[in-house]
């Protein structure tokens, strides 16, 4: 019995030729999916020093009401001198945070509550030299540093609450993704069996 050998080469030509079909759907996944990743990943990188960040703006408003307070009870310049250190360091985080030190994965409701925070911020500041700039330090500028702190902290909680969300949303996606490139990868090697290895 002899062997119709141009047959032979016909059909492993072709089986050759769905083979490296295969292989090359499944590398394109493999590559999809890492850059997939890739940029995932960086965006939650940049949110977790965003978080960071505003978790540090809101210690400072905090430590800086405190150091003003201090003032209040016992003048002395080192607790000045600390309270509008803590307000200038506030002060440069807000503006990193507001133009974008973490790259731009922000969400519209990030950059609103950031643009609302902008008069907190300053009225804070106000309060805080109001409250250290006196001597003795008068107390209407003590209840006005406490409304001031307590209404710029509220407003830091939300913008934290929000940036963690987004995170959230975008770690939501990055699963959805993975799930779907593993189906693909499975599918196409379930194709491969059927079509390749028959």
């Amino acid at each position: 019995m002899q062997l119709d050998t141009s047959r032979v080469d016909k059909e492993s030509k072709g089986l050759k030729r769905r083979f490296n079909l295969a292989l090359w759907a499944l590398a394109l996944l493999a590559l999809a999916a890492q850059i997939t990743n890739y940029f995932a990943l960086g965006a939650l990188e940049s949110d977790g020093g965003a978080i960071n960040l505003a978790g540090k703006q809101r210690m400072l408003s905090q430590r800086a009401a405190k150091w003003a307070l201090a003032y209040h009870l016992k003048p002395d310049p080192k607790f000045q001198a600390l309270a509008l250190q803590d307000v200038l360091s506030l002060k440069e985080s807000h503006a990193k945070l507001v133009e974008g030190a973490f790259g731009p994965s922000k969400s519209l409701q990030v950059d609103e509550l950031a643009r609302q925070l902008e008069p907190h911020l300053e009225e804070l500041e106000r309060s805080v030299q109001r409250a250290v700039g006196s001597s003795p330090p008068a107390p209407e500028n003590i209840n006005d540093l406490l409304q001031d702190s307590n209404a710029f902290v509220s407003l830091m909680d939300q913008l934290v609450k929000q940036y963690e969300l987004d995170s959230r949303v975008r770690v939501t996606r990055l699963e959805s993704l993975d799930s779907l490139f593993l189906t693909l990868t499975l599918l196409t090697l379930f194709l491969e069996s059927l079509f390749i290895f028959q």
